[in-house]
């Protein structure tokens, strides 16, 4: 059996890292995916399932052929069999017209964008939310893309190296993001390419800052200032229509054998401080018993001058 080989972005899916991904729906799922995701998964993208197709087009040809057939009626003295065809042609037309009509209409939701696209190209820069008709036949709403949520990302980094080369259990990343152009998120990389290139970004910018830190100061990171790492992921990120709102390190953790040995040393460091407080304590006593007994000897003597002065 041949070995598999992960990249580090792969091994930490299985360790609580969000994943993003477009999903393929009804147009009456489009809103619950948006919001609830899908699988627990982030879906910010939908595909949604066009079911307009042309079959009206159906009746129309049924009408054309019963409206020709009518004037062979007329012509061969079948006048109310011609006037029959003529009536119900008329009503396959206004069937085939209303048919139209209701499949035209494509209603976005409120915070979304529709990437609209004619011959399988985009088309237009996006239909706003609310009521659209696309009378045109080859015109379909591809994508459904949040535009106003912030979406929140959890990328833990594992085994990530500090100054000392001391490969931390894990750091855990946590990021909010938001896409704001998408057009262009649809048209260059698309919701499941941007989770891996997110991820792998998260991890270079986590091992990079982990490098700058001594282990013993690792849990210094824990809510530290991470807007340098912000800045570099937005310059990464800007050129496919996102943008990171806020992110933060809300937790790391120490190897076991080194968080064991930090352990040690800060239950010596301890007793070492209690020892020294304990040490000074008795210090100072005995500074102290020794003043009093100064004291005590400075006023013997002056008592016993007194005795022997003559009177």
């Amino acid at each position: 059996m041949s070995e598999q080989s992960f990249s580090p972005a792969q091994a930490a899916h299985g360790h609580g890292m969000s994943s993003i991904k477009e999903a393929l729906a009804g147009w009456g799922d489009v809103a619950a995916l948006l919001r609830g995701g899908e699988g627990g998964s982030l879906v910010p993208v939908v595909i949604p399932k066009d079911s307009r197709g042309l079959r009206w087009l159906t009746f129309v040809w049924i009408a054309v052929w019963g409206l020709i057939s009518a004037i062979f009626l007329f012509s061969s003295d079948h006048g109310g069999l011609g006037v029959t065809a003529i009536i119900v042609s008329i009503l396959l037309l206004a069937l085939a017209g209303l048919w139209w009509w209701r499949s035209s209409i494509v209603e976005i939701e409120e915070g979304t964008i529709g990437v609209l696209t004619k011959f399988g190209a985009i088309s237009g820069r996006g239909l706003t939310p609310g009521r659209h008709y696309l009378w045109h036949p080859w015109a379909q709403v591809a994508y459904v893309v949040d535009v106003t949520t912030e979406i929140p990302y959890s990328a833990p980094v594992l085994s990530s190296p500090t100054a000392e080369n001391v490969p931390l259990k894990s750091i855990e990343f946590f990021l909010r993001f938001r896409i704001i152009d998408a057009i262009r998120f649809v048209q260059t990389i698309g919701a499941g390419n941007f989770d891996l290139v997110l991820s792998n970004a998260v991890q270079d910018a986590i091992r990079q800052r982990s490098r700058q830190v001594r282990t013993e100061q690792a849990y210094d990171l824990r809510g530290s200032d991470v807007k340098d790492m912000q800045d570099i992921l937005n310059r990464q990120l800007t050129r496919y229509g996102v943008q990171i709102m806020g992110s933060n390190i809300p937790d790391v953790q120490l190897p076991d054998q080194y968080r064991n040995h930090l352990s040690t040393r800060e239950r010596v460091a301890k007793e070492l401080s209690a020892y020294e407080q304990e040490w000074e304590l008795i210090r100072k006593r005995r500074i102290d018993n020794l003043l009093i007994e100064i004291e005590r000897s400075r006023r013997s003597a002056t008592l016993a001058s007194l005795r022997l002065r003559p009177p």
